[in-house]
């Protein structure tokens, strides 16, 4: 690090980066190998971390923003960024790679990165939901992955009736269970035209996907995914209590340094298979950014950091210790079985996450009435539309407000100019 000389003497830069993250336990392994780099490569630096689950972690996210508890931070690309960086409380990042910016990372997650233009996070991971299985599993009861959404059932119907719960889910993973049948039944213009306003809550492709995860969480799911969060949810899976589980392509790196597993040999994952023919396959994807927070007490320093976690050696030793899947072009040979096989299915037709689409109060509803519609198995498409009204309602306020807000901001660059 530099150092700034003055009257008073000289002026140290600051010493210690403050990291606030959500990749704990087994997810860490990464990160410290990460951080190790770092510090070689600036000695006398040192980064301290601050880890919350994911849940805690969104929930304190204002408070460690405002309060200047860190230096920099990992948040979720899209409404989460947009909402902070809109509100002024994360600094602005155009000048970290400038120009190089949208030909380093795919656009699709840049523009989730940036307000009017400005950029405020740079891409740090990407991710997927694919559906995990233990080998042993399928290979006792003679089970190949499904490719259509008929043979998904019919081997749903197989391993139920050898006695074992095909599939685990947490309360929050029925979310993902939802937006991934929604992108497979609405398609990806349905799917967007929702995540923006311009398609309905009470459309027939939205009551169809909700009737098709009551269903199937009617016949297949172990049972009270509400009382369960996805890592006890997920401890089940791994233990044999069910036989397949959908949750963020994360638990690659749980497997391996929670469990010693190697990708492929004892687990493995497929996607999700098309429900509507004529839409295919549509996967859905998300991507996490770091952020400096306005409050940051080591800006300089936290830019050094952002621009080292994005360097191509970093990025390939990232690849390799199980990050996930970086943001960067990385050559696959980096990559284990599985994330290859994930990177590949990720070439096709994707939508962005929509809980990452939605502001809190939205999500909050979407997860209530989500919830009311599975614990009433017998709720029909009216009973659902009609509960889904209250989320069109609030849909449109939302869209409404957000284009005041756009138009106003647009009236004032007018009047300045």
């Amino acid at each position: 690090m530099g150092r700034n000389k003055g009257s008073s003497g000289e002026k140290r830069e600051p010493r210690e980066l403050r990291l606030y993250h959500f990749w704990p336990g087994p997810e860490q392994p990464p990160v410290n190998r990460l951080i190790a780099m770092f510090e070689k490569k600036h000695p006398g630096v040192s980064v301290s971390q601050n880890i919350l689950e994911w849940w805690v972690y969104t929930a304190s996210m204002p408070r460690h923003i405002a309060k200047a508890m860190c230096d920099v931070m990992i948040t979720e690309a899209g409404q989460m960024l947009r909402g902070f960086a809109s509100a002024g409380l994360l600094r602005e990042l155009s000048d970290v790679w400038g120009e190089n910016y949208e030909k380093i990372f795919p656009e699709w997650v840049t523009k989730r990165c940036t307000v009017n233009g400005e950029v405020y996070g740079i891409p740090a991971k990407i991710y997927t939901f694919p559906v995990w299985y233990k080998k042993e599993v399928f290979e006792k009861h003679g089970i190949n992955p499904p490719k259509t959404w008929e043979e998904f059932i019919e081997i749903c119907e197989r391993i139920k009736k050898a006695g074992i719960y095909p599939i685990i889910s947490g309360g929050d993973g029925t979310s993902d269970w939802f937006i991934n049948i929604l992108a497979r039944v609405g398609g990806r213009k349905f799917y967007e035209g929702l995540a923006e306003g311009k398609e309905s809550w009470i459309d027939r492709r939205v009551i169809t996907s909700y009737e098709i995860l009551r269903d199937i969480s009617k016949e297949f799911f172990y049972p009270h995914p509400f009382g369960l969060d996805w890592r006890t949810a997920f401890s089940r899976f791994n233990a044999g209590a069910a036989a397949m589980m959908l949750q963020g392509d994360w638990v690659n790196t749980v497997m391996r340094y929670d469990h010693g597993y190697t990708p492929g040999v004892e687990y493995d994952c497929f996607p999700l298979p098309p429900i509507d023919r004529q839409t295919g396959q549509v996967m859905v994807v998300g991507a996490n950014a770091w952020v400096i927070p306005i409050n940051s007490g080591a800006p300089d320093l936290a830019r050094s950091f952002i621009e080292f976690t994005c360097s191509p050696a970093v990025q390939r030793t990232m690849a390799k210790m199980g990050m996930g899947i970086m943001p960067t072009s990385v050559p696959e040979k980096n990559y284990d079985p599985v994330s290859r096989k994930l990177i590949k299915e990720l070439k096709g037709e994707k939508v962005y996450n929509l809980s990452a689409c939605m502001p809190r109060k939205m999500r909050g509803l979407e997860q209530m009435l989500r919830m009311r519609i599975l614990l009433n198995p017998h709720i029909d498409a009216q009973g659902i539309k009609d509960l889904m009204t209250e989320m069109e309602i609030v849909a449109k306020e939302h869209h409404t407000l957000k284009g005041l807000v756009y138009l106003g901001m647009h009236a004032l660059k007018d009047l300045s100019s």
